[in-house]
């Protein structure tokens, strides 16, 4: 039987692949790190309604997201290009034309999924910090970064139809917290 531990980490460092050796708190672990953290978040969205239209949207973006944490462990490219972005922002379009315009921000909350779909927003967000972050030690492609900045977008509009199907308003956020 194969072991799961192997005790290499057991002194705060792990291997990439093709074997390099960082230290856990390495950017490149922290982005992967944050990026296995934003495809839980979404993987407790859709496990909560695994036949919903949204859920169904969730399972190929996870799929991104995991080949987007190869590209980052490896530095290789991912099939992340244009043509997905372009899709993440048909996504948005056409489920923000359901949506009332916004002319105040709103708090996160509402329905416990669009709750959840806000936590992704902001873990998300962090993984577009943590890529920033990396772009200035290493050359990276900023396609990458183009399709996180348009994921938490996508997430925050999702946000907002899961409270409309709700029948649950979002939470105008007054600067007197009333």
């Amino acid at each position: 039987m194969v072991k799961i531990y192997t005790g290499f980490g057991d002194r705060g460092s792990t291997r990439l692949f093709g074997g390099k050796t960082v230290l856990k708190d390495d950017i490149r672990i922290e982005l992967m790190g944050t990026l296995d953290e934003l495809n839980c978040h979404l993987g407790l969205i859709s496990a909560n309604e695994p036949d919903n239209d949204i859920s169904k949207i969730i399972l190929g973006i996870q799929n991104d997201i995991f080949e987007l944490s190869a590209a980052v462990a490896s530095w290789n490219a991912c099939t992340i290009d244009k043509q997905k972005i372009n899709y993440l922002e048909e996504i948005i379009d056409i489920f923000n034309n359901d949506l009332q315009e916004l002319k105040n921000f709103i708090l996160p909350g509402g329905t416990e999924r669009a709750a959840q779909f806000h936590v992704a927003r902001s873990v998300c967000r962090r993984a577009e910090r943590q890529y920033v972050t990396m772009m200035r030690i290493h050359a990276l492609n900023d396609v990458y970064l183009i399709y996180l900045n348009r994921l938490s977008d996508l997430l925050f509009v999702l946000a907002r139809i899961e409270n409309k199907r709700s029948g649950v308003s979002d939470s105008i956020w007054s600067s007197n917290g009333e």
